[in-house]
């Protein structure tokens, strides 16, 4: 086995390589296994100790032995290399093994190429904006190392081949928009074609039980963004309907996802909401909407009697949707069976809570009356609004209502329908979104799953379906602002609310970064990511080429790339022909001074044969043709870079070889 310095491999470059190939598997670490990202940390690691130590690499019986158990680890987690985890798991373990057997310039070679596979792999999981310009920077350091690789002599500074790298980017730009622009396009993004399990982030279910949405709360990943046609409505309209609930046990409340509606049956005052809301992937049917949908926003969607709005499968990936909803409205024709269903009792309904709503029948002139007796309850007995509520066991709207006092926007939700339905009105609990933060740089609403909710819905004579939210009896500020969650963690701490005020110079400028990048991965979503069938027309037809063809698209592109491969070639040929390299310049110089002596240089002559055959000829100029020929040989094809003080050596004999 041979010593590592043998290989004549540049340490310069195995470093770099391995340094790449370790940033190139990072992000994997949030997407596999920790067995199996931990076996690869092992590799890299023990090549880095190798390295550092400039010891033998490991022989075959160690790599036999690592290989066996990399293999077990990916078996031990997947239970198969099969599927996406699985196949990328084992990518993974042998590009880390690869390393310990990269001995020769082939190895470098194969070990680059297999990360830039690598690379590619990352957007099975992630294709955000980050995460490519990340890829983007890591494909840089990979071509830079290649240019590494392929010179004579290593480079004065590791800027030399990353500047290289860069400028075959730039001359590589234009063909890639070029290609993504006129490429034809399927009906869906290609980033959208789903090659295994989806992966998404969950958000609200089909059911609801003290703590669900409080959990999801503490969430800071973006639900959705919406985007309005002209002015959005005020933050106090901002309710997102999702899931609605009507049956429950007294703990656990579920969604009836049946049935299906043509059309509204209210009558809208004023104009319509239109906005367009693009969803991140949910694991879920709900389509998100201002609250009330007029319409159903896609083909492949129904609308129930209860104005929920699901899609005809999860959402696993992201979609963008026009919605149409009004925040005014008059009630129309209520069927009975929702009146009925509407009006259920569980039997956890205790006696106090029984007394509790008959207190507010009896002293009310009308329906709406108990329904300002129980909100004036909730805001005069010292209820909490808070994150982290005391556990409650088998009845928890009794035990909300008459002990802890202290709960989330379920608790409150929940134990208000209860009341309101002990009280002989119907009610239902409405789960979804409410607010967003406005971001002024991209012009749309972010709704994070941190502005989760749940408010009630109660059925009043004249009045329809009414929205009614006991949180804002308890926390008036929840509707006008985001939680502040750091100090809400301990238990029964009320919550805080955030407001510009509250921050800082530093926190705004947080702040306005955030919106920028933001407004950056919204506009890679909506330009990139969704880039469509849809999209392309749409471009076209602002670029005028509306009237092309999927045929004439494609002879568009290709006549765009040969074009622009042809305009880079001549300017490359021009500019090497305007800026010659000052060595050989010198030395052609030189071999016209022989040539007025008789001596001229035939075409398939090599520096070497013609110096000699010119000291036959001229021997009284043999030492200094010897001279200038050497440097010259050592100057273009010399193992080393060559000294500055060399060149300009060279450079002063041929100035002053005059024979």
């Amino acid at each position: 086995m041979r010593e590592l310095q043998e290989t004549g491999l540049p340490r310069i470059q195995q470093l770099a390589l391995i340094l790449l190939l370790g940033l190139a598997a990072a992000p994997h670490a949030f997407n596999l296994a920790p067995l199996v990202s931990a076996f690869f940390a092992f590799i890299l690691v023990l090549r880095l100790v190798i390295y550092a130590n400039q010891w033998r690499l490991p022989g075959r019986l160690i790599k036999a032995v690592l290989t066996l158990l990399g293999i077990a680890v990916v078996l031990a987690s997947y239970h198969g290399v099969a599927g996406q985890k699985g196949g990328v798991a084992l990518l993974l373990v042998m590009v880390g093994l690869k390393l310990l057997e990269v001995k020769a310039r082939r190895d470098l070679y194969i070990t680059v190429f297999l990360t830039f596979f690598l690379m590619i792999t990352q957007f099975l999981y992630d294709q955000s904006f980050l995460i490519a310009l990340y890829m983007l920077a890591l494909a840089v350091g990979l071509v830079a190392l290649m240019i590494e690789m392929n010179r004579v002599a290593a480079s004065a500074s590791w800027w030399q081949p990353l500047r290289g790298a860069g400028v075959l980017l730039l001359q590589a730009l234009p063909m890639m928009v070029i290609l993504f622009v006129l490429f034809p396009r399927l009906s869906s993004p290609l980033w959208q074609l789903q090659l295994s399990d989806p992966v998404g982030v969950t958000g609200l279910s089909g059911s609801m039980s003290p703590g669900s949405i409080s959990e999801l709360s503490q969430s800071g990943a973006v639900a959705f963004r919406a985007e309005f046609e002209g002015e959005p409505p005020p933050r106090s309209d901002l309710y997102w309907r999702g899931p609605v609930f009507s049956e429950t046990d007294g703990r656990n409340w579920t969604a009836e996802m049946h049935g299906a509606i043509d059309d509204i049956n209210y009558r809208p005052v004023g104009e319509p909401v239109r906005h367009t809301v693009t969803l991140e992937p949910s694991g879920q049917r709900w389509l998100l909407m201002l609250d009330r949908p007029g319409m159903t926003p896609v083909q492949r969607a129904k609308m129930t009697p209860d104005y929920q709005i699901l899609a005809n499968r999860e959402i696993n990936s992201r979609i963008q949707y026009q919605a149409v909803s009004y925040t005014q409205y008059e009630p129309g024709a209520i069927m009975e069976t929702q009146r009925r269903k509407n009006l259920e009792l569980p039997p956890t309904i205790t006696p106090r809570m029984q007394a509790l709503a008959n207190g507010w029948v009896q002293a009310a002139a009308e329906p709406m009356d108990v329904v300002r007796a129980a909100l004036a309850h909730f805001n005069a007995r010292n209820f909490i609004y808070t994150l982290s509520p005391p556990l409650l066991r088998q009845n928890p709207a009794d035990e909300f209502l008459f002990e802890t006092r202290s709960g989330f926007c379920e608790h409150f939700a929940s134990s208000f329908v209860l009341l309101m339905r002990a009280a002989g009105i119907p009610a239902r609990v409405v789960a979804g979104y409410q607010g967003g933060e406005l971001n002024p740089v991209g012009g749309y609403f972010v709704v994070r799953q941190s502005s989760a909710h749940a408010w009630a819905e109660v059925l009043l004579e004249g009045r329809g379906w009414m929205r009614v939210d006991p949180t804002a009896a308890v926390a008036p500020d929840r509707v006008e602002s985001p939680i502040e969650f750091g100090d809400a963690r301990n238990l029964g701490d009320p919550i805080t609310f955030q407001t510009d005020a509250d921050l800082s110079s530093l926190g705004r400028i947080g702040r306005d970064l955030k919106f920028y990048l933001d407004a950056l991965g919204a506009a890679w979503n909506d330009w990139v990511l969704q880039y469509d069938k849809g999209s392309q027309a749409e471009l076209l037809a602002r670029l005028g080429l509306d009237f092309l063809k999927r045929q004439g698209m494609a002879v568009l592109m290709i006549l765009l790339v040969a074009a622009l491969t042809l305009g880079v070639g001549f300017y490359l040929v021009r500019q090497s022909r305007l800026r010659p390299d000052p060595v050989k310049k010198s030395y052609d110089r030189f071999c016209k001074r022989l040539a007025e002596k008789g001596v001229r240089r035939r075409g398939n002559e090599g520096p070497r044969d013609y110096g000699v055959r010119a000291e036959r000829a001229l021997p009284s100029l043999a030492e200094t043709i010897r001279a200038i020929t050497e440097r010259y040989i050592g100057l273009r094809y010399g193992a080393r870079a060559p000294s500055q003080d060399v060149e300009q050596a060279f450079h002063r004999s041929v100035r002053d070889f005059r024979p």
